[in-house]
């Protein structure tokens, strides 16, 4: 689960929240680079933070994983129960 306490969020968010701003704005002028390619480079970029300990590295992706599996419970299986409602169940 991506919940850490207040104050240690406090010391990612002004540069997250920057990054965030520059991949939308670069998704919005369509730079030609999927969206896949740029969430792939950046978190190969932070997973190479690791590089110097297996169970660091090995920590780091069970972490990208877990966001992964947290963003499609909260995010995208909503929109699939939505469309499954719309539109029929295929059972």
């Amino acid at each position: 689960m991506p919940y850490i306490k207040q104050e240690a969020r406090a010391q990612f968010e002004p540069e997250l929240d920057a990054l965030c701003v520059k991949i939308r704005n670069r998704m919005a002028v369509a730079i030609h680079l999927p969206t896949s390619a740029m969430f792939n480079y950046i978190a190969f970029k932070l997973l190479g933070l690791l590089l110097d300990s297996y169970p660091e590295m090995s920590a780091g992706m069970a972490g990208f994983n877990d966001a992964v599996e947290e963003f499609r419970r909260r995010h995208m299986n909503p929109l699939e129960d939505a469309r499954r409602r719309e539109n029929g169940d295929i059972y």
